[in-house]
């Protein structure tokens, strides 16, 4: 008869044994402690049969059309822009309080509090590049059609 712990041990690795995710001397443990114990063998055929049943889930194949229409309609570019919106507000509201509140706080390194404040500036120099670069390229951009 197994040991308690030794099937608790074993019941962590079974998922990874039916997915075939376990190193070979992990794969050959849990075979060899379920072909000697009765109740994680259970266990093994209980998972399985999960796994069998939920791959045998019809999953709804929606076309192109369907997809599209899904992701453009009114609503849905609505709740994306004022998302959008919302969370670039306030982003800006944070950054602002923050930026108040450290050039107001005293310090006694002057020169620490400027080399922060140029490397958040050259920070957001960059992204402001980058986000150029991005909208201009968009434009010859060939894959900017492909849909996933």
């Amino acid at each position: 008869m197994n040991d308690r712990s030794d099937c608790d041990e074993i019941d962590e690795l079974l998922s990874g044994h039916i997915d075939g995710e376990l190193t070979q001397g992990a794969r050959q443990r849990v075979e060899v402690h379920v072909d000697g114990c009765a109740r994680c063998a259970a266990r093994l055929d209980e998972l399985k049969a999960v796994r069998a049943g939920v791959g045998a889930l019809p999953i709804a194949q929606l076309d192109r059309e369907t997809w599209r229409k899904m992701m453009n309609d009114a609503t849905a570019r609505t709740t994306r822009g004022i998302g959008w919106l919302l969370l670039i507000g306030g982003g800006i509201a944070v950054l602002g309080f923050a930026i108040y509140e450290f050039l107001l706080a005293q310090t006694d390194a002057p020169l620490l509090k400027w080399g922060l404040i140029a490397f958040y500036v050259g920070l957001g120099v960059l992204l402001l590049a980058v986000i150029r670069q991005r909208m201009l390229a968009r434009k010859t951009d060939r894959y900017k059609d492909v849909e996933i």
